[in-house]
Parts: C-alpha cells; structure tokens; sequence
C-alpha cells in the first residue's frame, strides 16, 4: 500500500529547526544600532520528559522525540506549546501512539495542522516510521539515525557506520515508502568517506540540505544539493567533536552544531569558513549536547543521559541567538 505525502516541509532535527514566529532574545533593546542582548541559557520545565532524542519547532511549539527506560525500547513524539513550554505535552497524534528504538523526527512545518497523517516521520532502528491512520507504521527495516522532510516532497534518511551497518544519506521521493530509497553520493573526485559518518540533517538556504559528519580530519558539515543530490564538504575545523545535532538561523544564516564530544555548541558562518564555540560546558547548562532545534531566535538543546551534574541530563536547554550577521 502507498502512502501519499501532504506539502511538508521540515524544522530538523534533527532534523534541526527553522526559524518560526518564536520570542527573541532578551536584553533591553537599546537604541540606535545596538543588538539586545541574547536570553542566557535556562532549563525548561517540560513535564513527562523522559528521554529526549531529537527536537523540532513548528508553528510556535516545540516538538520532542522522547524514549523510556534505560534500553530507550519505547518513544513517543511530544509537542509542548509554546512561548511557555511548561504545561503537559500533547502525544502526537494521539498519546497513545509510539514507536520502538527511535533516533530522529521530522514534522511536516508545510502543513495547515498536524492532524492530517503522512506528516510526522521518525527514524528508528526498525526503519522509518510515517504516522498513519491506524498508526506509526515502519517503512523499509533498516536502521536509520535521522530524519528531515525536504519541501520538494523529499524524505531524507541519514546513518552513521558505527550504527553497525554500511553509513550513508539516502532518499525517498513522492512519498512511495514502498520502493527503496536512492543513495545519495559525493561528488566526482571527492572522497566518499564522510558520507558514512553523517550523523544529523537539516535544511538550510535555498532548501539545500546540510549534514554533520562524525570525524576523522575535522569534516563537520557537509552540503547536498537537492538538485544533483551529491553532496560537497562545506565546513572543516579541528573543533568539531562528535557533532551530533545540527540547526540552521535563517535570520544571520549561520549553523548551530552540538558538539557532544567537546560539551559545546560550535557557530558555523553562512559561508562555512568560520568555526567558533558559541556556550560550553556546564556553566552554559550543556552536557553531551545531542540535540537542536531553533525558534525565531531562541535555541534549543537536548541533553543526553550521561551528564556529571544530574539536574542537566536528559534536560532541554533553551537560550538567545545573536541577531547581527
């Protein structure tokens, strides 16, 4: 059976976020050229949490990938409504939907609600999961690490080697979850090796995607043209570390990357030249950073579990981004 896909679009997860009609930054404003000063980073109070995988913002909220129990062997997708975040969260669609082994989540951002189905996709160790009428429902079998819906009425699927199978970027087009999807490749005369150590998707400019890469020799991001669908190296610094979440600014078109090997979150410049730690470590509330999301300009972090201080494990940090280009 078929399942035809409604106009999507994606925030990723990620995939990453995009930017949305959120709150800014604090600060008083000032007057003349002076850029207010950005929130710092606080923890948000989001109630049932238990394991957050991956974020994504639409249309004034904030989505979650949440797993339970230390085998993470059950997830749900849960939306918090915004500007609060505070109140209980909303099973997407219903709370009693879920899924097993669950890594990655994409949201249709294209859509007039989110109560039609064919519009949430979450990548899982089981394949990927489209919500239908009877449900969540795996497509294919293969492990998949994330996720992002490409506006072009394009699923993208993304591994890493060490998830034990061959890494890679891979494609459905048109929704037909039943054919098998097609390989995204680099391109002529460019290694092929980071492709298989991609470890989060997101949208950027132009609808480009953009992918980060797990090491070795300081690749961080990588750009496929949804034209050509090969992908080139955009940026290379020794700083990234484990980069495992990925979220792009539309308003400065900078890049937002969870570095979780270095506690940080790494700022990529629009041109892909520039790599600069933007918060680190506990004083800026991260640990094992693993997961983004953007909203106007506020960003959002997951945690991951193993954190020195308890109180920031498996939390969801939200903080300002500079405004300025």
């Amino acid at each position: 059976m078929k399942y035809n896909i409604l106009s999507l679009g994606l925030c990723l997860g990620a995939l990453a976020g995009c930017g949305g009609s959120g709150g800014s930054g604090g600060g008083d404003g000032g007057s003349g050229n002076t850029a207010p000063t950005p929130a710092a980073p606080s923890k948000l109070a989001l109630q049932d949490l238990q394991i957050p995988r991956s974020l994504v913002t639409y249309n004034g909220d904030l989505y979650v990938l949440s797993n339970r129990g230390v085998a993470q062997s059950s997830g749900q997708v849960l939306r918090y409504r915004g500007p609060a975040f505070d109140g209980r969260p909303e099973g997407v669609p219903r709370a009693d939907w879920s899924f097993p082994y669950a890594y990655g989540l994409s949201v249709n951002t294209a859509a007039v609600s989110l109560s039609g189905f064919n519009d949430v996709y979450v990548a899982s160790r089981d394949g990927l999961y489209a919500n239908t009428p009877t449900g969540y429902l795996p497509f294919g079998s293969a492990h998949y690490d994330s996720v992002l819906y490409h506006p072009q009425d394009r699923v993208y699927v993304a591994r890493s080697l060490s998830s034990g199978a061959q890494g890679g970027i891979w494609v459905w087009r048109g929704g037909n979850f039943q054919s098998s999807p097609t390989a995204v490749s680099m391109k002529t005369g460019v290694d092929a090796a980071p492709l298989s150590r991609v470890t989060a998707l997101a949208l950027g400019a132009g609808q480009r995607i953009f992918a980060t890469v797990d090491g070795p020799n300081g690749i961080g991001l990588l750009e496929i043209d949804p034209v050509t669908e090969q992908a080139t190296v955009f940026a290379t610094d020794a700083k990234f570390n484990q980069p495992s979440g990925l979220a792009y600014h539309a308003l400065t078109g900078r890049f937002y990357v969870a570095n979780a090997g270095g506690q940080q979150l790494l700022q990529v410049s629009a041109d892909g030249k520039q790599v600069s730690v933007f918060k680190e470590g506990v004083a800026d509330k991260l640990c094992q950073p693993s997961a983004l999301a953007i909203l106007g300009n506020d960003l959002f972090v997951a945690n991951a579990t193993n954190c020195s201080d308890s109180s920031l494990a498996n939390a969801v940090i939200k903080m300002g981004l500079p405004t300025t280009p």
